[in-house]
């Protein structure tokens, strides 16, 4: 009966051994895919490939977990390349538009520099330049005021008449030639 039990001890100790290694590998085999995922993901977390496109290769002939997380993920990063997208296009208009009136300031500063005015001349050179700081001011509290809603809010877009920018824009322009004596309006 001893000798029944230590076989029944020995032979249970191997199966034991042998599932374990049979889950193990089994288990491994199941999440080689996942670790794909993780070891690209963390490729794309350090930067180490900046291309845009790069999505994880999801098999396309099954419909299991491990695909549709794959799906999930490439579905989340091209949302975040659109994102990306529209912070670059963002911070290009925000220089555009922080661009536009300094430039005014100084095309109105370096007349005003370059010869003889009257003192009511010097006045509305200051005047033109105190508007274009003014509108630099307004575009610094918009950016503030666009930090501050976070990121829960969604910020609706509105269509916006361009006329009266644009006509007072050239009326600078066309004032700080016509005092320089360069009228090409």
């Amino acid at each position: 009966m001893r000798e029944l039990l230590a076989q029944l001890a020995f032979a249970s100790g191997l199966t034991l051994l042998a599932a374990s290694y049979v889950g193990y590998r089994t288990a491994r085999a199941a999440l080689r895919p996942v670790e794909r995922y993780r070891v690209c993901a963390a490729a794309l977390a350090a930067g180490a490939d900046a291309s845009p496109g790069l999505r994880l290769e999801v098999p396309t002939d099954r419909d299991d977990e491990v695909t549709r997380l794959g799906h999930t993920l490439n579905r989340m990063l091209d949302r975040l390349a659109a994102s990306a997208a529209r912070e670059h296009q963002f911070i290009a208009d925000v220089s555009h538009e922080l661009r536009t009136p300094l430039t005014l300031m100084r095309a109105e500063l370096d007349v005003a520099l370059h010869r003889p005015h009257t003192a009511t001349e010097l006045t509305e050179t200051l005047r033109a330049v105190d508007a274009e700081a003014r509108r630099l001011v307004t575009l610094a509290n918009a950016l503030l005021d666009l930090e501050q809603l976070g990121s829960g809010e969604r910020i609706q877009r509105v269509p916006t008449a361009l006329d009266r920018p644009l006509d007072d824009t050239c009326a600078q322009y066309r004032t700080a030639a016509e005092r320089d004596g360069r009228l090409f309006l």
